[in-house]
């Protein structure tokens, strides 16, 4: 996976959307200091003076925010390479767009089955929200087709392990379900490869905010570098398998650790 030249240098002046749109890099909680230092008695604050009070605490606790976030983030610079940083800022974006892409063969495998409708349409008008919600680099780099030509790539690295995960869930879903019509089978099978990307890059990602809060001394999730759309979207995937889940003979979960790990394999 090779990003465009502004992907791969990662710094605090580029990442400044991401910090006021995403809520920060860092999930950091800063604790404000007591409002008055001795406990001799004040007198009783106008409106207007408890207002200023109010302003005033709010002003101290986004600054003392901040400077807790630059802290965290040199911290972070001095022990994570470049390249390291630039995976974990950049990746999540390139594999939420197969996770997108998947969705959409979902909904395109599912356009005749009226009953599911109206969760296709949430899916999509979800889909809107996100690609606006986006930081301006990675909008950018999603526009002239990077993003998802990165994701292809990382696609094909795994076409031979996903090409095994859907042979054998296939083979699983059609014994489960000798009688589904071929349009329910292939709205399955595109779940389920929805779902379980999805989940592997939650894992990554995990392993990856862990990682950092261990480095930063404070809580970090990764997490919140994708707008919030996308995890709404992926929490509805699910409602497309409905009654027919896979049966325990299909070991979801270790195929999940395994693109999870490829996940954390990929190199640009």
């Amino acid at each position: 996976m090779t990003p465009s030249a502004k992907t791969t240098t990662i710094n605090p002046s580029e990442q400044a959307e991401l910090f006021a749109l995403l809520r920060n890099d860092f999930s950091l909680v800063a604790s404000a200091e007591p409002l008055y230092s001795s406990p001799v008695a004040k007198p009783i604050p106008t409106t207007a003076s408890a207002q200023d009070i109010i302003s005033s605490v709010r002003r101290q606790q986004r600054q003392r925010k901040d400077f807790a976030s630059a802290a965290a983030n040199e911290k972070i610079n001095r022990s994570i390479s470049e390249q390291e940083r630039t995976k974990i800022a950049y990746i999540p974006f390139a594999i939420a767009e197969l996770v997108w892409d998947y969705a959409d063969t979902i909904i395109i495998c599912s356009k005749r089955n009226k009953e599911i409708a109206q969760l296709s349409r949430t899916i999509r008008n979800l889909r809107r929200a996100y690609l606006k919600a986006l930081p301006r680099m990675i909008q950018a780099d999603l526009e002239n087709g990077e993003v998802l030509d990165n994701a292809y790539i990382f696609e094909e690295a795994l076409s031979e392990q996903w090409s095994k995960m859907l042979t054998a869930l296939l083979a699983d879903l059609q014994t489960q379900y000798p009688d589904l019509n071929e349009e329910s089978m292939q709205v399955l099978n595109a779940a389920y490869q929805a779902i379980i990307l999805a989940r592997a890059l939650n894992g990554y990602i995990k392993k990856q905010s862990r990682k950092l809060t261990k480095t930063a001394g404070w809580e970090v999730n990764v997490a919140n570098l994708l707008p919030r759309q996308y995890r709404a979207m992926t929490s509805l995937l699910e409602l497309y398998i409905g009654d027919r889940p896979a049966s325990s003979r299909f070991p979801i979960a270790d195929w999940v650790a395994v693109f999870a790990n490829q996940i954390g394999l990929i190199e640009i």
